[in-house]
């Protein structure tokens, strides 16, 4: 399945993502070929508690876009994901959330 992210940038960012009921496992990738994977029982953002699989996947890439692009990249917290995230969403202009 394909979700656009709500409103994060100018320019649309688009996840593709697959459930796994059996595992429990949700597997997405990000539309410039980075993929990633989490659990639906994952205690991480409370993510256990979502019952739709489309706003588990929104809330795991917004937290991550947040850190990438609102986070100091001194942050010992601040993996190779947000580098990458940061750097290959950045030309789609960014809408911070302290923007007004």
């Amino acid at each position: 399945m394909r979700i656009e992210l709500p409103k994060l940038f100018e320019k649309p960012v688009f996840v593709d993502f697959y459930v796994d009921e059996q595992e429990r496992m949700i597997y997405f990738a990000w539309d410039f070929g980075m993929r990633g994977e989490f659990s639906l029982d994952t205690l991480f953002l409370d993510i256990y508690k979502i019952n739709d699989p489309i706003e588990a996947v929104i809330e795991i890439c917004k937290f991550d876009l947040d850190h990438a692009f609102e986070h100091c990249r001194e942050d010992p917290n601040y993996t190779e994901c947000h580098w990458a995230l940061y750097g290959n969403l950045k030309d789609r202009r960014w809408i911070s959330k302290y923007e007004e």
